[in-house]
């Protein structure tokens, strides 16, 4: 299986910076954002870590429909402890409080619908949750290299309880 246990955590707003475009997975746009981003990361000051966030808005319904040209935002961000200082044509965001299913992804980001599509319709229909509308985000390390069949993600989708 290409992912860990799922646990349900209580997550606190973070400030992230970074660039932000209207993507879908076959369009190409989505290794351009993230070959920009990198190239920018230097220019971004009061970095909390080394970690980028890949952050995507969705409704809730939106991630059963997801398919290659489906088109949604996309950052490619990092965490700071403050805005200041706003690298040019970089955008600010401040991620929403929440109840979201933690989990990490192994394996390549192609793999990754297999790994979402589980959590989805498997381990989330047999939890005390279900989704709700908002951002969700992959944790990836300073050495994340989509591609890796070795590579880690932890990912970060909001939920909310059934009652």
């Amino acid at each position: 299986m290409l992912i860990g246990s799922v646990s349900f955590v209580q997550c606190s707003s973070m400030s992230i910076v970074g660039l932000r475009r209207k993507v879908s997975f076959s369009n190409g746009e989505l290794s351009t954002l993230w070959r920009n981003f990198r190239a920018r990361v230097p220019e971004i000051k009061h970095r909390v870590d080394q970690n980028c966030l890949s952050l995507k808005f969705l409704t809730a319904p939106e991630y059963l429909q997801i398919h290659p040209n489906f088109e949604f935002e996309q950052w490619a961000a990092t965490q700071v402890s403050n805005i200041d200082d706003l690298p040019e044509d970089m955008s600010s965001f401040q991620t929403e409080e929440g109840s979201f299913a933690q989990f990490i992804h192994y394996g390549t980001s192609i793999d990754f619908r297999t790994t979402i599509k589980t959590v989805l319709m498997d381990i989330l229909p047999k939890s005390d949750y279900h989704l709700r509308d908002g951002s969700y985000f992959e944790v990836l390390g300073p050495e994340y290299n989509p591609f890796d069949p070795q590579a880690q993600e932890t990912v970060f989708l909001p939920v909310k309880d059934k009652t």
